[in-house]
């Protein structure tokens, strides 16, 4: 992993990192793997990162990856929108609809 560019984003609390995968000869790596990558690099919990998107060229073996780390957990929440399927909850059956 290769920090390409760095820009501390004071108004929303977080660092917007742009930052390029090699993997040749491999799968291009999925969120929940580049996500512990730059918790790791950046030394912050996996909480308060967020992987907006790889971006992968065909043949290349290299992608390119938008990431957010946040200040704190209180942010991060502020900013970021979380659905069901990221926290690892699915639904069950079907919600009643009121009538």
């Amino acid at each position: 992993m290769k920090v390409l560019k760095d820009f501390d984003n004071r108004l929303c609390c977080r660092n917007e990192y742009v930052i390029e995968v090699n993997h040749l000869n491999n799968k291009t790596p999925g969120k929940e793997e580049i996500k512990k990558k730059v918790a790791e690099m950046t030394g912050n919990s996996e909480n308060v990162v967020s992987v907006e998107g790889t971006f992968t060229k065909y043949g290349f073996g290299r992608s390119m990856v938008h990431a957010y780390v946040y200040d704190n957990e209180e942010s991060f929440k502020k900013f970021e929108v979380v659905n069901k399927r990221n926290n690892g909850k699915e639904k069950k059956g079907k919600e009643q609809t009121a009538q």
